[in-house]
């Protein structure tokens, strides 16, 4: 090894233990920077934790953050209906999404549950997608759209609502949005064997 990779040890060292011990900008009066993975005690009641009940049987499957604000969007089920809940950038619920933050929507079916969601760019509008057993032991793809306050849009499909049977038993997992505005569902249909399912519908 030459004199001058010699002579640049000690710098090297001198950054690597600066890095360690959390930088070094502060004028050296400042704390310690939160470790990574660490719980974000700025969101929710002070511990990085919120939990919100709804109904019974409820859990959650899915989320977005609206680009604009901040805002968490969480769907999933309670009651055998799909639910949703909306949430300020800091984990308060938000008072101006259906009623006190959540939303609940009643799916013609006996088990209902959302696994998916996206928020459209332009409008804001949340779609999301899962499951509803129609009839039997028969399920379908599930759909909603609600506008960004929480009301289902009536400009889609039945009053908010689009149920596509696929096989004999279907489920959406995931949804995603063209940029032309077509929504694109993925789950699985019950066969011989099951299979990919793949629908996709117009905005």
């Amino acid at each position: 090894m030459n004199a001058k990779r010699l002579k640049l040890f000690p710098l090297l060292l001198a950054v690597l233990m600066l890095a360690a011990c959390g930088g070094g900008g502060d004028g050296g009066g400042g704390g310690a920077s939160p470790s990574a993975g660490s719980l974000d005690t700025s969101f929710g009641g002070g511990d990085g934790i919120v939990t919100t009940p709804i109904g019974t049987g409820a859990f959650a499957s899915a989320l977005a953050v609206q680009p604009l604000d901040g805002k968490i969007v969480v769907a999933g089920s309670s009651n055998s209906n799909f639910a949703l809940a909306r949430y300020t950038a800091t984990g308060a619920l938000d008072a101006s999404f259906g009623s006190s933050g959540v939303v609940t929507t009643a799916i013609i079916g006996t088990t209902v549950s959302a696994h998916a969601l996206a928020i459209q760019p332009l409008d804001g509008k949340i779609v999301v997608a899962g499951s509803a057993q129609i009839s039997g032991t028969d399920s379908s793809f599930a759909l909603t759209r609600y506008t960004s306050n929480g009301d289902l849009d009536g400009t889609f499909g039945a009053s908010g609502i689009v149920t596509t049977l696929i096989g004999t038993s279907a489920q959406a997992s995931a949804l995603a949005l063209q940029p032309d505005g077509k929504i694109v569902v993925a789950g699985s249909a019950e066969g011989a064997p099951n299979q990919f399912a793949l629908a996709r519908y117009n905005p």
